[in-house]
């Protein structure tokens, strides 16, 4: 996915993060959570506590991520993703603020007044930008392209292939939305299947399977927790950050 650049610093094999992945995965063998079909076909609105939980699988590569509303400010919703994906050296950890919520029918790359400010941390390192000041324009164009990586940020049809009952390890869903879409892996535009339910928060996103020309997958995301209430950040606060450390 357009995660490339976020983990450009290390390629290395390492245990820990998949000691991290092997718990994390384990802890979410599966629910006997049953969620009735939803009384509507609109994604639900973002409000602060809000999380998602999905296992990961790009090729031979096994992970999980994590995106939550961790607060809000004058800026907008701090949107708060955590990577942890077999062969890396460490997890990495961002957030973003945005002043309202994407339009999914649309790429991100065309809603780039959206991002305000931006916040990383891989091991012992942090970088804080402001993404209003044109000088990090770059940084801005890589965080659009991270972010249009996820599944729950695929623009999507208007169409939709049917409806079907799906099991994953966060529980049975009921009348879920088998939809089309488009996301980016690698630079490269794909299309994705999304199964999509209305109560998961964060883009409703249940299941996704994006595949290449010979529709062959090239990412597989299955939810396996998800909540509305109680997202914590595992970053420090951008102003304070800004206030004692400053920004880069």
């Amino acid at each position: 996915m357009r995660l490339t650049w976020l983990f450009a610093f290390a390629l290395v094999a390492c245990a820990r993060p998949a000691v991290e992945i092997e718990d994390v995965l384990a802890a979410h063998k599966g629910s006997d959570r049953y969620i009735e079909p939803a009384k509507t076909l609109d994604v639900r609105r973002w409000e602060v506590g809000q999380w998602a939980l999905y296992k990961l699988k790009m090729g031979d590569r096994l992970g999980y991520v994590k995106h939550a509303i961790v607060s809000d400010a004058r800026c907008g919703f701090w949107f708060e993703t955590v990577v942890v994906l077999s062969d890396y050296e460490d997890r990495n950890a961002f957030k973003v603020c945005l002043h309202e919520e994407p339009d999914l029918r649309a790429d991100l790359s065309e809603q780039r007044g959206l991002l305000g400010a931006y916040i990383w941390r891989r091991g012992n390192r942090t970088v804080a930008r402001d993404l209003t000041d044109r000088r990090n324009d770059k940084t801005k164009t890589q965080v659009l392209h991270t972010l249009e990586g996820f599944p729950i940020f695929a623009r999507r049809s208007p169409t939709e292939e049917g409806r079907s009952e799906i099991v994953v390890a966060a529980g049975q869903f009921a009348g879920v939305r088998v939809q089309p879409a488009r996301m980016w892996i690698d630079d490269v535009a794909h299309g994705v299947t999304l199964w999509f339910h209305a109560d998961v928060p964060l883009g409703g996103v249940v299941k996704a399977v994006a595949v290449d020309d010979d529709d062959q997958p090239v990412l597989e995301t299955e939810l396996l927790d998800y909540g509305l209430t109680d997202a914590k950040s595992e970053l420090p606060d951008f102003n304070e950050y800004a206030k004692t450390v400053g920004l880069d």
